[in-house]
């Protein structure tokens, strides 16, 4: 038994990483260069990656740091309503500017 060990990794962790998550969103978020963004989040974890998208869905307490920081975001309870939402910004981005006016803090 012992020559058999579980290990775990965390290959999309950043040693910089403000928040030390096993998947640093901000990182990822960089990734995306010259694409449109969305994030959906809920949590602290999702703080640093909120300035960078181009829109924002938040619940709970990214929600609260959102409209604190003035982040354009549309809040959201349940995932049910965020259906209608999604199909907007399917396209070219200019979806997520008229949501992200819309919605402006």
């Amino acid at each position: 038994l012992d020559d058999r060990r579980l290990g775990v990794e965390f290959p999309y962790a950043d040693k910089d990483c403000a928040v030390e998550g096993g998947t640093c969103k901000c990182a990822a978020m960089g990734r995306l260069r010259n694409r449109k963004s969305v994030l959906i989040g809920d949590g602290i974890s999702d703080f640093c990656t909120a300035g960078a998208a181009d829109f924002v869905f938040a619940k709970g307490q990214l929600a609260a740091h959102c409209r604190s920081e003035g982040i354009p975001h549309q809040a959201f309870e349940t995932f049910a309503e965020l259906t209608p939402l999604l199909g907007r910004v399917s396209g070219d981005g200019s979806e997520l500017a008229a949501l992200a006016g819309a919605h402006a803090a």
